[in-house]
């Protein structure tokens, strides 16, 4: 895991020559499963420009955040996340903040809540964007609420995403309901992550 955590994914080497410097690190099992993330990331990265990628290098390498280097927070960031699905969602994470549509700050809460989320909670995120807030409970609003919903959310993975930062649950009239934060918003609306494919081909299929 040394020579791994050791790449510098975008600072040193230029992106199209990672594929092969991963391989010949990749020893393990573990290895294996990452350098399938990395080839994922640098896919969905592959829409940004040279400038655009030195020009995010440059704004995070000035963050204190960043003990290391990108590179190497970049292998870290996708030693944790699960799957090659999550590893498209970081990469397009990074590529709105590489071509400025988002701020650093918004970079880390959504990096955060990709690895922090289950991607088969995402549909509920999705319904509270389509459909408006989610009020559970047997009060006569809640249940005509949910009559009126093609798909019912679960509490848990509500909690799941509100823990992930992307879902909100306050009480208010009528009981509790559960809303898309700011950062869920950009996570479904905008940036449209739970949309993205699970591998690279799907995503290549769907850009056409």
């Amino acid at each position: 895991m040394a020579i791994l955590t050791n790449m510098d994914v975008l600072e040193h080497i230029p992106i199209a020559k990672l594929g092969v410097a991963a391989v010949r690190a990749a020893q393990s099992v573990r290895d294996h499963f990452l350098l399938k993330k990395i080839q994922a990331f640098l896919y969905g990265m592959s829409g940004t420009t040279r400038e655009q990628r030195a020009n995010m290098i440059e704004r995070l390498s000035e963050d204190s955040h960043y003990a290391e280097s990108v590179g190497e927070h970049l292998i870290e960031l996708l030693d944790r996340i699960d799957g090659r699905r999550k590893a498209l969602m970081s990469a397009a994470v990074f590529a709105a903040f590489a071509r400025r549509e988002i701020e650093r700050s918004m970079l880390y809460r959504l990096t955060h809540a990709i690895v922090a989320i289950s991607l088969l909670s995402l549909r509920d995120a999705r319904n509270l964007l389509e459909e408006g807030p989610f009020l559970p409970g047997e009060s006569d609003d809640a249940k005509l609420r949910a009559k009126n919903r093609s798909h019912q959310p679960e509490i848990a993975s509500l909690l799941q995403l509100s823990a992930a930062g992307l879902v909100s649950g306050q009480s208010g009239w009528g009981g509790m309901h559960y809303d898309l934060t700011d950062v869920g918003r950009i996570f479904i609306e905008r940036l449209r992550l739970d949309l993205i494919p699970y591998k690279e081909s799907e995503q290549e299929a769907a850009r056409s």
